[in-house]
């Protein structure tokens, strides 16, 4: 278990105060990453080599967090099985959850791009409580349409040299109606990452609305490379 006390700047916030939602996300890669190393099942000597990746994440936020918000997130490895690897996190604000995300991560081979196990890496994961509840499953849907393309540039790529897996909330945060932030929320967020992104390539995005529920898809060369579905809520 890792955790942290953070209190939210105005880099963190969108033009009403309320924080962007992919700062969820690469806080909760931040805390995952010192709680791998904290228990053992990442180190020095994987950088470059081995990466943990995740595949799918869902995110449930009771109400909105501001600037200048104290909140305090946690993570929890979950039981594994096998190649999948659950972890879970938990948002807090005074005392109270306000937020749960639960993801599913797999270990990775960054030289042959291949999914492997622990032994492989020479670490081993230990065993825990199941998961709370369990990321969503999303899979592509027929009456999307096209809204705009995006390059993947220097900015988008991380250490494991692909499209960075926050940039994919940003970008389809950003086809949602601009007005409907005013005062609206996302309370909830699911993302499935589908295939990697190369550098220079381009992602084509596509979107289905139905009321306060969004399905957002984004895809390389006609394969779809990851499937989001958000909700928003009035303030």
């Amino acid at each position: 278990m890792f955790q942290e006390e953070k209190r939210i700047e105005l880099c963190d916030c969108d033009y009403k105060g309320k924080v962007r939602n992919e700062y969820f996300f690469i806080r909760f890669g931040e805390i995952a990453t010192y709680d791998a190393y904290k228990t053992n099942i990442y180190n020095q000597n994987m950088l470059m080599h081995y990466g943990w990746v995740v595949s799918k994440q869902t995110l449930k936020l009771a109400q909105p967090i501001y600037y200048d918000d104290l909140i305090t997130l946690t993570t929890h490895i979950r039981k594994p099985s096998h190649v999948i690897f659950p972890r879970y996190y938990e948002i807090k604000k005074e005392n109270h959850i306000i937020g749960e995300c639960a993801s599913i991560w797999t270990l990775m081979d960054l030289e042959k791009r291949k999914i492997i196990k622990p032994m492989q890496a020479g670490i081993q994961v230990p065993d825990s409580i199941p998961m709370e509840f369990e990321p969503e499953t999303l899979f592509p849907l027929d009456d999307v349409e096209y809204v705009k393309s995006h390059q993947v540039l220097y900015s988008d790529v991380d250490i494991n040299g692909h499209f960075n897996n926050t940039r994919y909330i940003r970008l389809a945060c950003d086809l949602i109606p601009f007005p409907l932030f005013n005062d609206h929320f996302i309370s909830k967020i699911s993302i499935n990452y589908k295939k990697e992104l190369p550098p220079q390539s381009f992602l084509d995005l596509y979107m289905c609305r139905d009321h306060d529920f969004f399905h957002i898809e984004g895809k390389y060369d006609q394969e779809v490379c990851f499937i989001t579905e958000m909700r928003i809520t009035k303030i």
